[in-house]
């Protein structure tokens, strides 16, 4: 069968009126939660005057990354499925591409959420002019509270003596950005609007709004690597810091050149991210990650598992977080998570693709 055969029924001009009123009652949410967002961000940015406006660098690179991670992701499902016993890939993926369902979907998910990480960038950047660094030392005290009087980092300290191993988990950590999209990129581009695509995809976005901003706000922190950098002594990270740069001189720790970069544009107010600690959302997001996977495969949930476990060591061995970032992160999560679940089963019920 042709292609233009095969995608006819799809794109008969008497399906695609009810099929795009079906595709926006069911993805409405989103569009919701990024109005919601955008008033937050018009709420709090516009109110402080050194903050630009104008698109940042940040933002245009995460266009860029979309673009790039699309692709990614059409290789991707190529290969599997090639693997799976497909034998015409490529015309079963364009088969797959130009299904409008499929396609809907994931153009609402993606074109909602690149201005949503940009109106994220822009509150980030605002969080110390709003509530200047104020909770790094309770943060460290508790710290040493929840941990018997010995800081996490310590408790760790041995990976130190491993330089390969803290380039495995510097590589860990950053990779967390390519899982994050292609797990956005996986359930958005869904056919179905079932409830768990929009218990996660609600999450998600719940979790940069809540974690991200209002509680970023609320308790605002640097963190370990610029604990001495903001005031406070004596610095209780200082020996940290001068492992990894010795480490860094070996085996080059990514980490260590962005928290350079995210100082030196918080000090020049030119900066495209802004400084955060707490709460981690390397931390909440990798857990909603094992969530989700738990709920399509037993054996994927234990794998994201791990990772969230290794992005918790290396939020703490790499200086970015104090331990209860990563706690305070997980239990957010897990709040939302539970919530979505009754919210995502009505809003599905109430609007789902047929």
């Amino acid at each position: 069968m042709s292609l233009s055969k095969s995608l006819s029924p799809v794109l008969a001009p008497s399906r695609i009126l009810p099929v795009l009123t079906d595709s926006l009652r069911a993805n409405a949410p989103l569009w919701v939660l990024l109005a919601f967002y955008w008033a937050v961000n018009l709420a709090i940015v516009w109110q402080v005057p050194e903050i630009n406006k104008t698109p940042s660098t940040s933002d245009q690179i995460v266009l860029l990354l979309g673009g790039i991670y699309f692709f990614l992701y059409l290789v991707g499902r190529t290969v599997h499925l090639a693997l799976t016993g497909n034998k015409a890939p490529l015309h079963a993926l364009a088969n797959e591409i130009f299904d409008l369902k499929r396609f809907l979907n994931g153009f609402h998910v993606i074109f909602a959420f690149l201005p949503f990480i940009a109106l994220f960038s822009e509150i980030k950047v605002a969080i110390p002019y709003l509530q200047p660094f104020a909770w790094d030392m309770a943060f460290y005290q508790a710290d040493l509270v929840l941990h018997g009087g010995v800081l996490p980092h310590e408790w760790l300290s041995p990976l130190l003596a491993w330089p390969r191993v803290m380039s495995g988990i510097n590589f860990a950590y950053h990779l967390w950005f390519f899982i994050m999209w292609a797990l956005l990129l996986a359930f958005a581009f869904q056919r179905e609007a079932s409830a768990l695509r929009m218990r996660y995809l609600l999450s998600f976005f719940g979790l940069w709004i809540i974690a991200g901003s209002f509680a970023a706000i609320a308790f605002s922190s640097a963190g370990p690597c610029y604990f001495g950098l903001i005031g406070l002594s004596p610095d209780p990270y200082a020996g940290l810091m001068r492992a990894l740069h010795q480490i860094h001189a070996v085996e080059p720790l990514m980490a260590l050149d962005l928290q350079a970069r995210l100082w030196e544009g918080y000090e020049d107010k030119h900066f495209d991210h802004g400084i955060s600690a707490m709460p981690s959302l390397h931390n909440a997001t990798s857990i909603l990650f094992a969530l989700v996977c738990f709920r399509v495969n037993r054996w994927l949930g234990w794998a994201f598992s791990l990772f969230a476990l290794i992005i918790a060591v290396g939020s703490v061995i790499l200086g970015w977080h104090y331990a209860v970032d990563a706690y305070v992160g997980w239990m957010i999560t897990y709040a939302i998570w539970k919530a979505m679940g009754p919210i995502s089963r009505r809003l599905t019920t109430q609007g789902a693709l047929p």
